[in-house]
């Protein structure tokens, strides 16, 4: 009679283990996503509230990034990827609007300006964007 008990305390002790393994692993792996979010919304608010991009920020991004691709689907490294293009342009559209001076480059820096104007809306909308695509990945409701 013992040993029926013996077995199924065993058993049941191994369960609880795996269980608590497994949280221990999905907790580990929502950290991991949350610090992937943090630092994409952190790049973005550069963007908008500073107008732009360093190198420091976009090397930080793909850093900090990197393991995005093991942790999410394609939908967000895809939005990783479109935000550190779009930073590169950015960088470059102030590079140039600065070495754009003198009356004959009026035209040039006007649609330099406009281009960048562009740039800045367009990191303004990814908030929401950002928000829409990390979601499925946080979110903490039904689980």
């Amino acid at each position: 009679m013992l040993t029926p008990v013996i077995a199924i305390t065993t058993a049941y002790i191994a369960w609880q283990q795996y269980r608590i393994a497994r949280e221990k692993a999905r907790h580990e792996r929502y950290e991991r996503r949350v610090k992937i979010f943090k630092e994409t919304m952190l790049f973005m608010g550069c963007a908008k509230t500073k107008g732009n991009i360093s190198d420091e920020q976009l090397h930080s991004l793909l850093r900090e990034t990197s393991e995005a691709k093991f942790l999410f689907g394609k939908d967000v490294q895809g939005f990783i990827t479109t935000l550190y293009e779009n930073g590169v342009i950015l960088q470059s559209l102030n590079s140039q609007l600065e070495s754009s001076r003198g009356p004959q480059s009026e035209d040039i820096r006007s649609n330099l300006a406009n281009e960048r104007k562009k740039m800045l809306n367009w990191f303004e909308t990814q908030f929401e964007e950002g928000h829409g695509v990390f979601e499925p990945y946080l979110s903490l409701v039904g689980k």
